[in-house]
């Protein structure tokens, strides 16, 4: 898939891997020759595209085109654009073409079901898969380590959490978001095209509750000279991850947001992401917010280089 966060695309998350195909979402942050060797190294066979990132995949065609079979076009807007693509096909002319009826095959929890690429490693991006049970077991994860955390601070998923899903999905999975918030059964905000106005105006209509990103997105939204004239007080957890999150920031979001709290993770590519995420333990709710917030982001995590 080379998409954004849409409807879409969350329906190709699960209709991929559930008919026995693996699903590669095509990091389209990559330079231009990595995009092209990634979808080569997989041996990508059919395409899902966005209208807006079809320049990008008409940038990289003649390098991919022996090998991709394939091509769909996804949008609001019916009909094919015209384009030097080859074996292209519309997205909603091919559901309607479907009967209503599918008779789902049966899989071995050991079938692959996800293909995702490096992007902080040295050399070219390198290729992590995951099976079905890798991904049903990473949601289990997710899921009870949200429930059973012992931090007062901390807002656990329910029937009444609208999480909006601001990391790209084709960043490892979207930091787990469309298993997640499926298994839960809850609403998620999928904005598409990310900006800071968006996000104000979605929070504000959709009464968004929660919220993962980057360093950089929070940056941007304390720095919005409009925010004052967003009601986003129904936001109060955000998850910080893809770099570290300074002292500084985290105590401006939360002076500039009220009852927002903001934590951090670290994961990487081949843990489907996350790993570990900074909760504050038991002995610790006496301490003062100041006193907490420094332990969050100086948290120590023990690990072990296994050879």
């Amino acid at each position: 898939t080379m998409a954004l966060n849409t409807h879409r695309h969350l329906e190709l998350y699960f209709a991929v891997p559930c008919i026995g195909a693996t699903l590669h979402p095509i990091n389209v942050r990559l330079a231009q020759d990595h995009i092209s060797y990634t979808i080569n190294h997989a041996e990508d066979k059919i395409i899902f595209v966005d209208d807006l990132l079809l320049p990008l995949l008409e940038s990289v065609y003649d390098k991919i085109k022996d090998m991709v079979e394939k091509f769909v076009y996804m949008s609001d807007k019916p009909g094919l654009p015209d384009t030097k693509i080859e074996n292209i096909y519309e997205y909603e002319e091919l559901l309607n073409q479907q009967p209503d009826n599918f008779e789902w095959p049966y899989l071995d929890e050991d079938c692959y079901a996800t293909l995702c690429y490096t992007t902080g490693t040295t050399g070219l991006p390198k290729g992590a898969m995951f099976t079905h049970r890798a991904l049903y077991i990473f949601t289990l994860h997710m899921v009870s380590h949200a429930a059973f955390v012992n931090d007062p601070t901390y807002h656990s998923l329910g029937e009444n959490s609208i999480p909006m899903v601001t990391t790209p999905l084709f960043h490892i999975h979207g930091w787990g978001a469309p298993f997640i918030y499926t298994f839960l059964a809850v609403k998620m905000i999928l904005p598409g095209t990310f900006t800071v106005e968006g996000f104000c105006e979605l929070v504000q209509t959709e009464k968004v509750t929660s919220v993962a990103v980057v360093p950089t997105i929070l940056a941007l939204l304390i720095e919005y000279p409009d925010i004052d004239k967003y009601d986003l007080s129904s936001l109060v957890t955000v998850s910080v991850g893809g770099g570290a999150l300074p002292l500084g920031l985290k105590t401006k979001v939360e002076k500039k947001i009220p009852g927002f709290t903001a934590s951090s993770g670290y994961g990487m590519t081949e843990t489907a992401p996350t790993t570990v995420r900074a909760f504050v333990k038991k002995y610790m709710r006496d301490w003062s917010k100041e006193k907490l917030d420094e332990v969050r982001v100086k948290q120590d995590c023990l690990s072990l280089d296994l050879k």
